[in-house]
């Protein structure tokens, strides 16, 4: 709310403005007369107040709806300022919530989790249990599927970072594979994002096989950005996963996609640390 003493000023001079004009308008003040030669009465003291008046309402004209938008345009700005910062509070201490109950998640899951995942492209619990609804929720900060975003320079791709890893997440982004950590980071946790590669249109993963040693990768989860180094390379059978398994001390992160193009029998896993 806008303090009246900020409009005080405005409003008492538009009162007494219009209170003087009325006034002088129905001849309720008057000026004093002035006798002139010849004993001719000249009500020249009423003329100047009608003089006054109309400057008064010439006055009144220009600077009235000055005022008026002035205050207008400070309520305005008022309460968007006051909006804004409910919405930033508001979203911050959302914000907050989802990343401690995304470590809170992260620390719950057992340490031999990635054994419960089998082939990363079908690693979801079946959709509206209550474990898939509680899973949607974390880090979905307006009820959307979308975590975060990749972005890997070397090769060129930025990709949104989606809940599970069903079809349509699969060929839209880079889908977190359901009972790995969260992409948050913290100690002795192994995050894995997979995606299509040789996907009609679509780049997704399919250059994931250039990147090298040394290469990095960044997720911006939150508002809060991740950066991860390659570290390991690695082509495996669909059945092993001991590359993705979490070790004491270490934050990693796995990114994985279908080897050979087009032949998809074996799985590409690039593997990077997490360097700051």
């Amino acid at each position: 709310m806008i303090e009246w003493s900020a409009r005080l000023p405005s409003v008492l001079f538009y009162v007494f403005g219009t209170v003087l004009c009325v006034f002088i308008a129905l001849g309720l003040i008057q000026f004093p007369k002035n006798v002139e030669q010849g004993g001719r009465t000249h009500h020249i003291g009423l003329w100047r107040g009608y003089l006054v008046a109309l400057m008064v309402l010439a006055i009144s004209s220009f600077v009235l709806p000055t005022a008026s938008q002035y205050l207008s345009n400070a309520k305005a700005r008022h309460r968007i300022e006051a909006v804004q910062a409910r919405t930033t509070a508001a979203q911050q201490a959302r914000i907050d919530r989802l990343l401690a109950d995304a470590h809170d998640y992260n620390r719950s899951l057992p340490l031999d989790s990635y054994l419960r995942i089998g082939d990363p492209a079908a690693g979801n619990p079946a959709r509206g249990t209550t474990t898939q609804n509680r899973y949607d929720q974390l880090l979905s900060l307006d009820g959307e599927a979308v975590m975060g975003g990749l972005s890997i320079p070397a090769i060129d791709v930025q990709l949104p970072i989606l809940h599970g890893t069903d079809p349509d997440a699969l060929s839209d982004g880079a889908a977190h594979v359901y009972g790995t950590a969260l992409p948050v980071g913290g100690e002795s946790t192994h995050t894995v994002l997979t995606s299509h590669a040789g996907w009609s249109g679509r780049r997704l993963f399919t250059d994931l096989d250039r990147l090298t040693i040394g290469d990095s990768w960044t997720v911006t989860v939150a508002g809060e950005k991740l950066t991860y180094k390659v570290v390991a390379r690695k082509v495996v059978v669909p059945t092993d996963l001991t590359s993705l398994k979490p070790q004491p001390g270490r934050d990693l992160m796995s990114l994985v996609t279908c080897t050979p193009v087009g032949v998809n029998s074996h799985r590409l896993i690039v593997t990077g640390e997490r360097v700051s």
